[in-house]
């Protein structure tokens, strides 16, 4: 009888294809008034050629669906996927979940299997399984450990998945291509037969037929599923979890199965085998399945109402919206009507620990109460940007850096898009949220993603093909705590990444080489530099910029630096890393090279917009903290009159003296950060004279009164907006000021990338 409160009748078993429905069987004799769900994920396998870490995204995504249905035992029948499972460790998110939930967990590779192994007491034994499985010696070394006196040999098996997962329709034909294939695995084995061998795959018990008819009558051949089976069975009974016996007052029992492969050809398998009971068959995406599941999104905002639009086309069980703003309410039920539940005001979060899974805006932190509550009862924490890698078919490149990374997203996307003739996109942290036009997206579509720190930092895996990291410097310490928390979240675009994938960094970064790369990476490593000649990468030649990576040799654009069109050496940077990151992923060197030569910039960054009376406007308002500022003092080379101000974000000014020094002829000053900006700036040599001013408007009006002619006037506030205003804003409203002055007068008007984030915030401010 079931005694243990809060736990139901249900066994979840996840194979990764066909294989397993000979374990489901098995599973009916001797289990048969247990209730049965069955996982099989026919479309990712074999899971043999896979890595690793695409198994264990596979597990997470599948196991956390799983949960979402109250198993009350999970069992991986796959045994390369069990492999993985048994190698986690025990701290991994995955297994802290299942044991907050009191979920058991049995792995193939059980050592229950050794009891019955033990028994025969074989001489010579053979483990045939897929290649990861062999790969891992997982099987061999649990084995030797209790058969001391045994000659283990693993043999890799992997196309045996293929033979019973996409059989011949000739049943005469496809026998003889099993036998076939197992003499090709075997034969240079038989001088040595075993008197044992273990099946160390689930598909391989559908050839036994075969490989007995190889092996002859002799060897015993042990399939691990009775053991596994069994102790299933026995492991219930002992934890008082069985079904009660079946009887006229409780339904019968039966099995479901959800499958994203054939469901004709599933059952056909079942019918085959002897499956008597009852079964009902749900087609659904096996990764990422939604349904059913109770899924909580903080925040109504623009991410907010695009999570709300896709989820509630996945099926959800339930979906509840949470913000503090009462008006909430009733744009919800406008919106979605009865569809979506709203919880709003201060209790805003009341009720969240019954969540499956909970979508929160990247400003709602993780480290309150409520969110840890809901985290330790089981609930998966996540996000769009999540959502979307998981999900999204397609080339995705993931770009990151304190600064730069809005240019270099937009110039690869330009890059993407004329490779991929207008199927690209630039998502993520500028532009439209990234679920907005999800069903654009195929297998010839591409992505230009840029991350934030924040949206790092709360990611879970990267399916990325390149990652690439800009630079380091302070920014967001109040969120971060310090430095190395912030090149901590920054640092994952790397350690997230797969093998197989690209790691493009500035290799000139000191912090980025020395907080960021010692965490380690899985990906292929290719640096960049604008001050060092590199063996491979990107770096500059004299005037030319030259690319180099294995198996593709090297590419050069000849004379680059003379041919530009852009101002700054950062933007070097964000060149080569935009080149460098598309190269890789296989775009054609003409495109790269006609995108490089027609880019002047992007607006809002350094943007020399206007020029009247011999002064030069530059509009840097995307210049949001001091190292940006201090750029945008490079790179301008005539005298500068700087505008800057706004909201303190604890950043650290001291070391605005130094790039001032000779470079800025006076400061215009306002907002709350302005009193740590005056003492950085009179510590200059010569000090820089410093005027305070009300609004950003009165600051700009007297640094273009006070400007001669063949001096720059740039706004690069070094610090954040106010609240509820976003840099663009900012910077529309100094262009205005500007441009109420006089008309402008230059002769050359360069052609500035537009900045999608203002283009679509416009419109909703």
């Amino acid at each position: 009888m079931n005694t243990r409160p809060g736990l139901y009748d249900r066994i979840g078993v996840f194979d990764s294809g066909m294989g397993g429905l000979e374990f489901l069987v098995l599973l009916q004799k001797i289990l048969p008034d247990e209730e049965i769900y069955y996982f099989a994920d026919t479309v990712n396998n074999p899971y043999g050629t896979k890595t690793p870490k695409e198994i264990e995204r596979y597990l997470v995504e599948i196991i956390e669906g799983m949960l979402a249905r109250r198993m009350k035992l999970i069992i991986i029948a796959c045994n390369t996927a069990s492999v993985v499972y048994s190698q986690l460790p025990a701290d991994h998110p995955l297994k802290m979940r299942l044991r907050r939930a009191g979920v058991r967990v049995v792995p193939m590779n059980t050592t229950e299997l050794v009891a019955e192994l033990h028994s025969l007491a074989p001489r010579r034994l053979w483990v045939l399984a897929t290649e990861l499985t062999v790969k891992s010696g997982a099987y061999g070394r649990m084995l030797a450990a209790f058969l001391p006196h045994c000659e283990i040999k693993e043999i890799a098996a992997q196309e045996w998945v293929e033979r019973v997962e996409r059989p011949d329709s000739d049943q005469a034909s496809e026998r003889l291509k099993r036998l076939e294939s197992i003499e090709r695995i075997l034969g240079p084995h038989a001088a040595h037969k075993p008197d044992a061998v273990l099946l160390g795959c689930t598909h391989f018990p559908h050839m036994e037929a075969e490989i007995r008819e190889w092996l002859g009558p002799d060897p015993l051949i042990v399939n691990p599923a009775t053991a596994v089976a069994h102790f299933a069975r026995n492991l219930l009974n002992v934890e008082e979890l069985a079904a009660p016996p079946r009887g006229e007052e409780r339904a019968p029992s039966g099995s479901v199965l959800f499958t994203n492969g054939d469901e004709k050809k599933i059952l056909q398998q079942l019918v085959r085998m002897g499956y008597r009971g009852d079964i009902s068959v749900r087609q659904i995406d096996i990764r990422n399945d939604l349904s059913g599941k109770a899924i909580d999104i903080i925040g109504f905002g623009l991410t907010g109402k695009s999570l709300v639009r896709y989820l509630l086309n996945q099926k959800p069980g339930l979906i509840t919206v949470r913000d503090k703003n009462h008006a909430v309410s009733d744009a919800v039920h406008e919106a979605y009507g009865e569809s979506v539940q709203v919880v709003t005001g201060e209790a805003y979060l009341s009720g969240l620990e019954h969540s499956d899974l909970v979508f929160r805006s990247p400003g709602v932190p993780l480290s309150l109460p409520q969110l840890k509550t809901a985290s330790d009862r089981g609930a998966v924490m996540s996000s769009d940007i999540q959502l979307f890698l998981e999900r999204a078919p397609g080339l995705k490149i993931g770009i990151t850096g304190t600064n730069g990374k809005t240019t270099t997203t937009l110039l690869t996307h330009r890059i993407l898009d004329r490779q991929f003739e207008g199927r690209a996109q630039i998502l993520g942290n500028v532009g439209q949220p990234v679920l907005d036009d999800f069903d654009k997206l195929d297998a010839r579509s591409a992505c230009a993603i840029e991350l934030s720190s924040f949206q790092l930092e709360e990611l879970r895996s990267l399916p990325i093909r390149a990652g690439v990291l800009l630079n380091v410097t302070p920014d967001h310490l109040d969120r971060h705590g310090d430095m190395r928390g912030y090149a901590a979240a920054k640092g994952r675009i790397f350690t997230l990444l797969e093998e197989g994938s690209f790691a493009v960094y500035n290799i000139d970064d000191p912090v980025l080489i020395n907080l960021v790369l010692p965490h380690g990476c899985r990906a292929a490593m290719m640096p960049f530099s604008r001050r060092h000649r590199l063996t491979e990468g990107a770096w500059l030649e004299g005037d030319d910029l030259v690319m180099a990576a294995p198996q593709l040799g090297r590419f050069v654009i000849k004379d680059y630096l003379k041919r530009k069109s852009f101002i700054g050496d950062h933007n070097l940077e964000n060149v080569m890393a935009a080149a460098l990151s598309t190269w890789l992923c296989g775009v054609e060197e003409k495109h790269i090279e006609e995108t490089l030569l027609s880019f002047a910039g992007v607006k809002y960054r350094i943007e020399l917009f206007h020029s009247m009376n011999g002064i030069n406007f530059y509009d840097d308002s995307k210049g949001t903290n001091p190292d940006a500022t201090y750029v945008a003092l490079k790179t301008i080379k005539q005298p500068v009159r700087l505008v800057a101000g706004g909201v303190d974000k604890d950043c650290d000014f001291s070391d605005l003296h130094r790039h001032a020094s000779g470079r800025v002829t006076k400061a215009y000053l306002f907002g709350p950060v302005a009193e740590k900006l005056q003492p950085a700036l009179e510590q200059a040599d010569p000090p820089v004279k410093c005027s305070l001013f009300e609004s950003l408007e009165d600051a700009t009006l007297a640094a273009a009164t006070d400007a001669q002619s063949g001096e720059a006037v740039l706004f690069s506030p070094a610090s954040a907006s106010p609240p509820g205003q976003k840099y663009y804003q900012r910077g529309d409203r100094f262009k205005e000021c500007v441009r109420k002055l006089g008309p402008d007068k230059r002769r050359e008007r360069l052609l500035y990338i537009a900045d999608p984030l203002a283009e679509h915030g416009h419109n909703h401010t």
